[in-house]
């Protein structure tokens, strides 16, 4: 990690990766201890790969989640592949966690929270396990998506309040459901089928 510059250090802002094409990227993120390339996820539910060096102009696919899920991802509105981070041990277990929205339920429309499995370090992501998952509301827009694994090995997941024009629903102001909240998760306490999730 390099060392924090002063704050009276000027600021500048450089392109790394000039002619590579990420389509729509929502996330972009390094697996845990690999620095040698990048996974990017695309709002219409692929995740793409690309070395730091030498970066092909076209990166790699090495997911397409909505057919590995075997649903079919709402890109309406503020939909679609939202987030993404990797699991601390992902060298060991394989595991990426996402949020994302899929079409169906009630309102059409559906977060998700769930996790991609590879066994092979990355270069594809074969296995969709859904953790948690519930309807959105009838409006498009402010429907979240980050995720971070903390310092505590907890998963953070958040969600955004869900509302059209004029504070609709007043999710925001709600102690309960998933609206407008972040989620803290343990991630051995997550049961994934019958196995453990670390």
């Amino acid at each position: 990690t390099p060392a924090r510059p002063p704050s009276t250090a000027a600021v500048k802002l450089q392109r790394d990766y000039t002619n590579v094409n990420l389509g729509t990227p929502m996330a972009m993120a390094q697996a845990p201890g690999d620095a040698s390339r990048w996974f990017v996820a695309q709002r219409n539910g692929n995740i793409v790969s690309f070395p730091t060096s030498s970066p092909p102009n076209t990166p790699t696919p090495v997911a397409n989640l909505p057919m590995v899920a075997g649903l079919t991802i709402s890109t309406a509105g503020e939909g679609g592949l939202l987030g993404f981070a990797f699991h601390p041990r992902f060298a060991q277990n394989g595991k990426l966690m996402v949020s994302w929205t899929s079409t169906g339920g009630a309102t059409g429309i559906r977060s998700l929270l769930g996790t991609l499995t590879s066994t092979n370090q990355g270069a594809s992501f074969t296995t969709y396990t859904p953790i948690l998952g519930f309807d959105q509301t009838t409006a498009t827009n402010h429907k979240g998506g980050g995720l971070a694994f903390g310092k505590d090995g907890y998963l953070y997941a958040s969600f955004g309040d869900g509302e059209g024009s004029n504070d609709a629903f007043i999710n925001g102001q709600k102690k309960t459901g998933f609206f407008a909240k972040i989620l803290r998760l343990l991630p051995r306490a997550l049961v994934i089928g019958t196995a453990l999730l670390a």
